[in-house]
């Protein structure tokens, strides 16, 4: 007992000790749990984000890849008028180009014409009044 009696103030430093252990201990595995269940809780959450982002951007894909298509239909619709008013333009030139070769034919010169028109208002012009009204 003699012992003991003169060791209590090393003993109940020893059992101060033991306690602050035990519970730093017991602190330290709940947190470590908690820590654990919060990095599941985080790990599920960015999870989730990352399958929602994935699911936008796929629906954003989708969307795009649609978007493409309608440009695509209205280019090619557009295409196919603009091809038919060329082909039209084409076809009224070629006619346009006929014509003006008949016409050629027709009076070969232009000056020639010139001088037919003054020719012939020369002549209204020597008729007497009365007779270029008849006519």
């Amino acid at each position: 007992m003699f012992l003991f009696a003169n060791n209590l103030g090393s003993w109940g430093v020893v059992a101060g000790i033991l306690i602050v252990t035990m519970t730093l201990l017991r602190r330290g595995i709940r947190y470590r749990r908690t820590g654990k269940s919060t990095k599941r809780a985080e790990n599920r959450r960015l999870a989730h984000a990352t399958s929602s982002a994935s699911h936008e951007m796929d629906r954003w894909e989708v969307h795009m890849h649609e978007t493409a298509r309608d440009l695509s239909a209205q280019l090619d619709s557009k295409m196919v008028a603009l091809q038919h008013v060329i082909r039209l333009a084409e076809e009224r030139s070629a006619r346009l180009e006929e014509l003006l070769i008949q016409l050629k034919a027709v009076s070969p010169t232009r000056s020639n014409l010139h001088d037919d028109e003054d020719a012939v208002s020369a002549s209204e012009e020597s008729r007497p009044s009365g007779a270029a009204g008849s006519g």
